[in-house]
Formats: structure tokens, sequence, C-alpha cells
């Protein structure tokens, strides 16, 4: 799991082998054995909806007369994505007999992430390690020259493969959602105790990797203390645990504590990792300098055609299109907004799927909140959860074939 949601390149190998290519040999390996589960019909559809989306920018490059089929790859991926996470949810069912719950699914995700966010801390207060850790990834030569950087002057914690930025952002803002389900559905209090350590320890390292953890941090919260409606049964629940939200404060507390007696007040507050982490809540008027950055990149399109087919061009001499990076302006640029249909609605296809196979009142609103958070996100830059929703969705699949061989 670890391997497949952090997708590394690791050297000596060629920077394109990334893991989950690796892992997706897994899936094939499984289909041949049994085939029946690629015939399924929501997975031919999902199927369909990827290849489909090169059909806008097909019709975009040959209208533009520019051909940049950069995003041509993200097709490719999802469908090696969607083989890799069923490899993946495969060999977690065969480990556990059958006996694989949604739980366990959440848990070894969150378990994956808190290790990794733990491998990055553990990196930047001993430099060592974190030059090791860095010096057995294959990164691209812009890329490296940042992380250098950063190393350098101890800004920000730097993770493995995509843990890193705005995309380890998401990651750990997806744990935290993972979490907030997992701390919901836990009647133990001693076991509801330790996923709030584990949340805590989330979202306090993800904040130190991409100040995009604070959108799911603050997505979980809301998640664990609004009501819960059922659509399929229009039953509002309410969570009633109020003594957990006491445990979970204190736990936020203790651990928000410890980089304090580590590095000492006065040095933590002079710490450009402690100062890019919290400039949200130090700086006047709650803004960053990436906040006053990303505004400056809010180019909006200045005629009909880009903003229906876009200019077919995703990256230019100088790097982004347009020179921004924010994830609605690139799509609309490239492919305009008859492609960003095609961009989203398979993502919101499979949390539908999800939510009908699932039928529970929790994953309902799992996967409204996953649906925001995909909605919030590209205000920011690219976000496509498309390798984490397949996790969910396979499991849903095979539980009910399973549920249909026994019965």
């Amino acid at each position: 799991m670890f391997l497949y949601l952090f997708h590394i390149s690791f050297k000596p190998f060629p920077y394109v082998l990334r893991t989950r290519l690796i892992i997706a040999l897994i899936g094939v390996y499984f289909i041949f054995r049994k085939r029946e589960l690629f015939f399924n019909y929501k997975i031919l559809k999902l199927i369909f909806l990827t290849v489909v989306a090169i059909f806008p920018i097909l019709i975009s490059s040959l209208i533009n007369r520019h051909f940049d089929f950069w995003f041509v790859q993200n097709i490719f991926l999802t469908l090696i994505f969607l083989l890799s996470s069923y490899g993946v949810i495969k060999l977690l069912f065969n480990y556990t007999e059958g006996n694989l719950s949604i739980d366990d699914v959440l848990k070894i995700i969150v378990y994956a992430i808190a290790l990794h966010n733990l491998i990055t801390a553990l990196g930047f207060i001993f430099p060592n390690l974190g030059t090791i850790i860095n010096s057995i990834q294959n990164q691209d030569e812009n890329t490296q020259v940042v992380i250098n950087s950063i190393m350098e002057f101890q800004s920000r914690f730097i993770g493995l493969g995509i843990g890193s930025f705005f995309t380890g952002g998401i990651v750990s803002s997806l744990g935290l959602l993972c979490s907030a389900v997992l701390i919901i559905k836990e009647s133990s209090k001693r076991k509801a105790l330790v996923q709030m350590a584990f949340f805590a320890f989330v979202a306090l390292t993800g904040l130190f990797i991409a100040r995009t953890t604070l959108i799911g941090f603050g997505l979980a919260i809301l998640y664990m203390y609004t009501p819960f409606v059922s659509i399929s049964s229009d039953k509002l629940r309410y969570f009633k645990g109020a003594q957990n939200r006491i445990f979970l404060a204190c736990i936020l507390v203790i651990v928000l504590m410890i980089p304090v007696f580590y590095f000492g007040i006065a040095q933590l507050t002079e710490s450009s990792a402690f100062v890019h982490a919290f400039e949200i809540f130090l700086s006047d008027g709650g803004s960053t300098s990436s906040t006053e950055h990303m505004k400056s990149m809010y180019i909006f399109p200045d005629n009909v055609k880009t903003w229906l087919i876009g200019d077919g061009k995703f990256t230019d001499d100088n790097g982004y299109y347009m020179e921004t990076d924010v994830g609605y302006l690139r799509l609309w640029f490239y492919y305009g907004i008859l492609g960003s249909v095609f961009f989203f609605f398979q993502q919101y296809y499979s949390l539908s799927v999800i939510r009908k196979l699932a039928d529970n009142v929790l994953i309902d609103k799992f996967c409204l909140f996953l649906a925001l958070f995909i909605f919030i996100i590209n205000f920011k830059g690219i976000g496509d959860i498309n390798y984490f929703l397949f996790l969910i969705l396979w499991f849903y699949i095979i539980k009910a074939q399973q549920y249909y061989r026994q019965h």
C-alpha cells in the first residue's frame, strides 16, 4: 500500500518506472487467473469514460493546430492505476482469506501515510537521513533543484515519490478523511484514541509537507462533527461521542507541543519550516506568500473558443502555459470546459459507484466530502485522486462479487 500510494521512482531504475507501474503487474497476474472482474460492467464503463477523454484532446489539438499530448499520459496512467489498485486490493483479500472490511482498507491507508510522514519528519530532523532518502529517488532536473534548496534551508518536509509539495498535501488530506471515518466508526474508546493519535500526527506532519493539508484537516473535522445523512434511506444521524472531541483536542495539543519541546519555542518560531507551515496563522489577514502568488495565476480565457475547447497547450517553453498552476485554469486552457467535464466526471462516477455499492451512511458522507475535496483542491492545482478512489472502488466490487457467489 505504501509503494502504491506514493508512486516512487527508485534509483538506479529509469525515472518513468515508478512503483504503481510495477504493482500493475500484480493486477495483470490476477486478471489472467480470474478474468471475470474486468468484465464487470461498472469497471468497463469506467474504462470507457477514461479512454473517451482522449476525444476532447484530439478536438482541441486539431482545431488549434497544436499537438501538446502531455495530458494524454494521464489517460494511460489512469488505466495503469486501475490495474495496480486491483492488484493491491486482491493481495489484501488473499492475505485476509476474504475477511477484509472497509475499516481494514482505510486503516492500512492511514498507517501507510503516517509511516511516510514519519520518515519525512525524521529526514527533516536528521539531515543526513534526509539526504539518503533524497539520494535513492529519481527526480526531474527542475524538481531536484527545488528540493536541494529546500533541504539546504530546511523550509519544509520532503517525502518519497508524490509525498512532497502539493501532491503530498493531497495524500495527507486523504489520510485525514480516512482517519475521520475510522474515528466515527470505532466503538472502543481505546481504539478510537489510537485513531485520533494517527489523525493528529498526520495533520501536523502533513502541514509541514504542504499547507494543502489544511483543506483535508478542515473537511475531516466537518465530517466528524456534522450530521450524517443517508441518501438512500433519508435518515439523519448525529455524532453523539462528545467525549471523543475532548480526546482529539488533547491529542492535537500534545502532538503540536512535540516540536516546541524539541526545538525550543524561540528556535521554532524562527524556523523556516515552522513559518512555512503556520504562515497562514502568523500573517496578517490569514494570507500567505503562496496564496498571494496563486492570486496572480488567476488568468482567465479571453475568447469563446478557449473557454469551450481550450488552446491545446498544457505547457510551453516557460513551463506552465499562461504561467498558471491553478487546476481549473490549466484544464480550461488545455481543452476547455468540454474536456474538463470528462476530467471530473470520471472521478465523480467512481464516487457514485462506491456510494451505491457501500449503502452505508458513513461512506455516503465520506464520498460527499471526497467530492467536495476534489472541487476545492483544483482551485490550487490539478487534483486527480483516481488512484485513491480505485482502492475503495475495487474493495466494494470484489466484496459484492463475494456476496453474489455465496448467495
